[in-house]
């Protein structure tokens, strides 16, 4: 016996669609975060708090890394290039481990 689905393709392109909106808004508040994230390390470093600075830098690592996850799944391809544009300057603008404060 074969069941047949009904599909309501418009619905289904409806939530799609949504899931787009979504995944882009969640990766542009990652993004702003990164770079918060960045900024307030850079104040941490200056005022001699270096263990906070490298947790900062952590959770900032931590952004970039969600951001890298979930590009890939962005379907409009000027939007996922303009992300990873960013992307690339918050990677650029996070120091390479060895260089972090002790």
């Amino acid at each position: 016996m074969r069941v047949k689905l009904a599909v309501d393709w418009q619905r289904f392109e409806e939530l799609r669609a949504q899931s787009q909106r979504c995944l882009i808004q969640f990766l542009e508040a990652e993004l702003e975060l990164g770079f918060t994230f960045v900024d307030s390390a850079a104040y941490q470093r200056d005022l001699g708090q270096a263990q906070h600075s490298l947790h900062t830098i952590g959770e900032a690592r931590k952004a970039a890394a969600a951001i890298h996850h979930f590009l890939g799944r962005i379907d409009n391809p000027e939007i996922r290039d303009a992300i990873a544009d960013r992307c690339s300057q918050l990677d650029r603008a996070l120091p390479a481990p060895e260089a972090a404060p002790p």
